[in-house]
């Protein structure tokens, strides 16, 4: 009776074991596949942060040239806008250059002054007819104007 009292308990733990051992067999294969599932995961992670870390270098290579540009083009404004305004004072410093002669030419008449005189100076005389006999040079000579009469 004592003898089969441990021979049923061993009986029933021999069970218990294979019980455990069964249920720790498939908690390891559970383990092992959520282990590889997590590896994989991780690996997938891993080419995603990589292709995202290039992503964010080509994005600041990228802002980078076009601060550069952006500079560039800055300054190229500031020269165009500076060389601008230059040739406006240029163009203005020329319109009131103009406008002055202009109306000194205007005024010049009014104060007396002429730039070119009015009398018909160096003029042939459309009045003289040559004489019976006279030949050609005396008539071409007698129609000039000397320097003293000019």
């Amino acid at each position: 009776m004592f003898n089969t009292r441990k021979v049923e308990r061993i009986a029933v733990l021999e069970q218990k074991i294979d019980i455990y051992e069964s249920l720790s067999k498939e908690m390891m294969d559970k383990l092992e596949r959520a282990v590889l599932s997590i590896q994989e995961n991780s690996n997938r992670v891993a080419i995603i942060l990589e292709r995202h870390e290039k992503r964010l270098e080509d994005s600041d290579k990228t802002d980078e040239t076009m601060l550069s540009i952006t500079k560039k083009l800055e300054n190229d404004v500031a020269n165009l806008e500076r060389k601008f305004g230059e040739l406006q004072r240029i163009v203005w410093t020329a319109a009131a250059t103009l406008t002055a002669i202009v109306s000194l030419i205007q005024i010049l008449p009014h104060i007396g002054l002429t730039l070119t005189q009015s009398e018909d100076v160096g003029m042939i005389n459309k009045e003289i007819q040559p004489a019976n006999g006279s030949n050609r040079l005396q008539v071409h000579q007698s129609t000039l104007l000397t320097p003293k009469q000019i």
